[in-house]
């Protein structure tokens, strides 16, 4: 879809090592040199580092990162009681922080409509971590020994974790709604994504689209925490720079340095954003994501990452020379890069592009770092400069390696000109196959484009299903959907069983590694009726549901954390004489870190994994929004279709937690977790009816009640994070053709979902 409305960008702030503020990140990207260190208190190098393990594969072979100071972000840190005010968690701090400097001389309303999209890890950070931990030892050593130990056990334990207490805090979406919640008007929709690096750009797309359907402010960005399980994970992948440096874009690359790292953008309407006062920093042009199709999911794909700036131009109404300047995602591993200096200089025109990367001098933010990069551009229009690639000894690649792109060593000039707006490039791109590209210009740039979706053509599903235990029948899920008993288990059982080598490529002993989510995920995707055409696959998006860690998550945290248990609670004897027998314990049961950990534990990877299994060209994304986490999904699909960014969008909702301690210390000690995973398809219906595609009901978004409201769930368990999916089944196997409206449960910011069924049953199709 071609952008039509100009959205501004009016406000940014970023905390990152050594760097409070754009001023400092100006500064720094000008001037300043590399931050990363080996931190003893966050990472133990006796505890987490290789050196000290004799070969242990739950080590980190490089511990050195960009970590920002313990003080950072405490000026904006939220009020409340003591323990929240002494030591509130980090990664709340900086987003709060990078949040109130982007909202300084915004003008803003208590009555204002609002939304965040926030990029982050879903898997949370060292508090999550750590939180995990202490769940998992207390409900072992509950079982294992008696009352007085296992109450000794967690004393020690609290002693040394002290901010391990309550693991909910450390979930993405709490860390993202916590930070924002008090500097945002009251009914704030916060929505949390999760593309791995690529995350923050989705999450500008994202908000633009909130924007240009009426919101007043928005609020986007990324976070990204440095934690010890992290670095262990991707040592195993062999992507860590041994030599302690990030070379970007040259010879001598070899492997990234991850850093924390906040930074957030105020987005407004143009016109109203000059109407307010406010300052306009840039403009969003244009956007563009595709996935990898069917490929690995843990490789550069540069035929995707080209289709991302393709459809970025495409958005834009702009072509490659109207482009002056690529901040490229630049990681420093040798892959990484190679690919995608390849795919940039099949794109560049004839009179080049200014090329230049970042993470050599702050690292790598993870999901933040394409809203990093985002304002890296900002400042540059901001100051009429681009900042040389530095630092010198970085020795990026020249000549025929990079002709006809170049890469500065030297400031170059880029001041405002009549002739027409300055435009900027920015890539990013995720681990699990997403790859996103941004344009941004000083000014606004005037194109028409398509319609949104109309009442003529309207949004049609054309095909849905679930995987259940005991693989009930279309007729048994349409019972329990309107109201009927359930007939099968809560679980598939301890041991999921793995589909075949047709569904997931992969060995025997790499799919022990995958966490059953994934599995979960695509077993679903195989259970899909609807063949679409090869043409419509490269224009389908995949938008993921789920909520929290996986298991397979939690389990390797134990495993990463067994030595720095051991080491802190070895002063108790009766502390150490359990842990030993916890250590044996873990080691037997949860797999040891290796190279095919990551992309097994990640979840967002799963979705990547169905995009593999599918081939499907469109973003992959995974979504978090509470419990409205489902209903997020389809609103994002249903827009994403609506726009023509896409063709068919599949979303697919997954809930793959255990009963126990810990689904009860992550999502509340009245859950009751069943596990299951439903997907649904919708396109146009003019795009339905081309294909000959079967039209089983009809979606549209709308902001109140048109139908008889429906409860999420129809009985007293919880599929964590497929509510809203479950509820749109729930419309469209209705009976008596009447419409269900769908409700967002904890925004008032948020549209509902009108459901329509069709005028005939879906028929005997079996899930």
């Amino acid at each position: 879809m071609i952008m039509s409305e100009t959205v501004a960008i009016v406000g940014m702030g970023a905390v990152l090592p050594g760097i409070n503020g754009a001023d400092d990140l100006w500064e720094h990207l000008m001037s300043g040199e590399p931050p990363f260190r080996v931190d003893p208190d966050r990472c133990p190098p006796e505890t987490f580092g290789a050196t000290h393990s004799g070969g242990n594969s739950d080590r980190a072979d490089v511990l050195a990162g960009g970590v920002i100071s313990d003080e950072a972000g405490r000026e904006h840190a939220r009020t409340g009681d003591a323990d929240s005010r002494a030591a509130p968690q980090q990664a709340v701090r900086w987003l709060r922080e990078a949040a109130a400097q982007a909202l300084r001389g915004v003008r803003t309303s208590s009555d204002d409509d609002c939304t965040s999209v926030i990029g982050a890890i879903s898997e949370g950070d060292h508090l999550l971590d750590e939180g995990l931990v202490r769940q998992q030892l207390r409900s072992w050593t509950a079982q294992e020994y008696d009352a007085d130990t296992a109450e000794r056990v967690a004393a020690v334990f609290d002693q040394h974790y002290p901010n391990a207490r309550e693991p909910s805090r450390g979930l993405a979406f709490h860390t993202c709604r916590d930070a924002l919640r008090d500097l945002l008007p009251p009914g704030t929709h916060h929505l949390v994504v999760d593309s791995a690096c690529s995350a923050s750009l989705h999450a500008i797309d994202l908000a633009v689209k909130e924007i240009r359907r009426g919101q007043d402010l928005a609020i986007c960005g990324g976070v990204y925490s440095v934690t010890p399980r992290y670095q262990v994970l991707f040592s195993a992948l062999k992507g860590l720079s041994e030599s302690g440096r990030v070379r970007s874009l040259g010879p001598e690359a070899d492997g990234t340095l991850f850093s924390d790292g906040a930074g957030v953008v105020v987005l407004k309407r143009h016109e109203k954003a000059l109407r307010d006062g406010d300052p306009v920093l840039g403009t969003i042009a244009g956007f563009g994501a595709a996935s990898n199709g069917k490929t690995a999911v843990n490789a550069p794909h540069p035929a995707a990452q080209r289709r991302a700036v393709e459809n970025a131009l495409d958005s834009s109404g702009l072509v490659g020379r109207d482009i002056d300047w690529v901040i490229a995602h630049a990681t420093g591993t040798p892959a990484g890069d190679e690919a995608e200096l390849g795919m940039l200089r099949s794109l560049t025109p004839r009179r080049g592009w200014v090329l230049t990367s970042n993470k050599q001098l702050i690292g790598h933010t993870g999901p933040a770092a394409g809203i990093i990069s985002t304002i890296h551009a900002l400042l540059a229009m901001r100051h009429g400069r681009i900042p040389p690639q530095r630092p010198d000894d970085c020795h990026p690649a020249t000549g025929d390696e990079l002709e006809p792109l170049e890469v500065p060593r030297t400031e170059r000039q880029w001041s405002a000109r009549d002739s027409h707006p300055r435009t900027a490039a920015v890539m990013a791109f995720g681990f699990g196959g997403t790859n996103t590209c941004l344009l941004l210009r000083d000014r606004p740039s005037h194109h028409g484009g398509d319609a949104p979706a109309t009442e003529s053509d309207p949004l049609v599903v054309i095909d849905w299903t679930a995987h259940l235990p005991g693989a009930p029948t279309t007729d048994r899920l349409q019972h329990w959907l309107t109201g009927g008993s359930r007939t099968w288990a809560d679980s598939f059982g301890p041991s999921y069983p793995a589909p075949g080598p047709h569904v997931i490529p992969l060995t025997p002993r790499a799919l022990r590694a995958v966490d059953r989510e994934q599995l979960m995920t695509a077993s679903c995707v195989q259970r899909l009726s609807t063949e679409l055409p090869e043409e419509l696959r490269t224009r389908t998006g995949i938008v993921g549901a789920c909520h929290g860690p996986s298991r397979t998550s939690c389990g390797n945290v134990l495993r990463c954390y067994l030595d720095d248990l051991s080491a802190k609670m070895r002063h108790d004897a009766v502390a150490e004489g359990v842990l030993n027998r916890f250590g044996e314990h873990v080691r037997t049961v949860v797999p040891a870190t290796s190279s095919a950990s990551v992309s097994g534990l990640m979840s967002n990877i799963g979705f990547g994994r169905a995009a593999t299994q599918f081939g499907t060209g469109g973003f992959t994304l995974r979504l978090e929004a509470g419990r409205d986490t489902s209903l997020a999904a389809l609103t994002t699909a249903l827009r994403a279709v609506s726009d023509h960014d896409i063709d068919v969008g599949l979303v697919l909702a997954v809930s793959g937690h255990a009963p126990g301690p810990v689904a009860a210390a992550l999502l509340g000690p009245d859950a009751n977790p069943a596990e299951g995973a439903f997907g649904l398809a919708v396109a146009r219906r003019s795009v339905a009816e081309h294909h000959r595609l079967p039209v089983l009901g009809r979606l549209a978004l709308s902001e109140a009640n048109h139908g008889d409201a429906t409860e999420p769930v129809p009985d007293d368990r919880a599929y964590l994070g497929a509510e809203g999916i479950i509820a749109a089944l729930r419309g469209l196997v209705r009976s008596d053709g009447a419409a269900t409206t769908v409700s967002p449960v904890a925004s008032r910011a948020a549209p509902s979902l009108l459901v329509t069924p069709p005028t005939t049953p879906k028929g005997d199709t079996t899930t």
